[in-house]
């Protein structure tokens, strides 16, 4: 089993909660990427990201994540 690469986690993650593909690029902790052209940049900074999404989804896990600066938009 390979590792995966956590821009594939991410954006799979979002397929997943908004039942369709990103509208976002990711750029994630580790160097990954999943590019959208055109699009804005979520740029996932820390592990801990993914867990507030997770553990709180909605606008709270998302307000945690980035006022705690793990996480951030570009574009």
């Amino acid at each position: 089993m390979t590792p995966r690469r956590a821009a594939e986690v991410v954006d799979e993650l979002g397929r997943l909660l908004l039942g369709g593909p990103l509208p976002l690029s990711v750029r994630c902790w580790d160097g990954s990427e999943a590019i959208v052209e055109g699009a804005p940049t979520l740029v996932v900074r820390h592990p801990r990201a993914l867990r507030r999404l997770v553990y709180a989804p909605g606008e709270l896990g998302l307000a945690r994540a980035y006022v705690s600066g793990d996480l951030d938009i570009e574009g």
